[in-house]
């Protein structure tokens, strides 16, 4: 189901128009909410009934322990059907008092509650500068897997 902000309605993507605005899909089970996801503009990719073309995308998870984890990025795609999406763009995943992570490229995969990169990622925080050539990130274990090539720089306080 897809909710419009504006809106209260749930409406079926598969019947509708082929260009929406202001989408916002939320991922909730059991009554626990695990994930959002906003654009400012939705299109479904022709030919292709499960995907749709996302433009200025907000996402928000929601881990069982930790603070939530934000997404921004200019576009992306999200596949209805499997609930997988990837973000591309000037990607910047955060968390409140904690470390951003900047890529050109983000993916999620619902089936393994992952996010994760195949393109460099900086990683910057109050004391620390971090670069990989790759990154997964365990969203139900709140956990960070950097790999390939990590350069890291610490810097210590007086």
């Amino acid at each position: 189901m897809v909710h419009f902000s504006n809106d209260t309605k749930c409406i079926d993507v598969k019947v509708t128009s082929t260009i929406f605005s202001h989408l916002h899909y939320q991922e909730i089970k059991d009554g626990i909410k695990f994930w959002e996801l906003k654009a400012q503009k939705a299109q479904k990719l022709q030919g292709d009934a499960e995907r749709l073309e996302l433009v200025k995308v907000k996402a928000v998870f929601y881990p069982q322990s930790g603070n939530p984890i934000y997404l921004e990025a200019k576009r992306g795609l999200f596949n209805i059907k499997t609930k997988d999406f990837v973000l591309k763009g000037n990607v910047h995943v955060w968390q409140p008092g904690g470390y951003t992570f900047s890529a050109p490229a983000v993916f999620y995969t619902q089936k393994k509650h992952l996010l994760y990169t195949d393109t460099p990622v900086a990683i910057t925080g109050e004391n620390i500068y971090l670069q990989a050539q790759k990154m997964q990130f365990l969203v139900k274990e709140n956990r960070i897997i950097f790999s390939k090539e990590v350069k890291t720089c610490l810097y210590l306080r007086d």
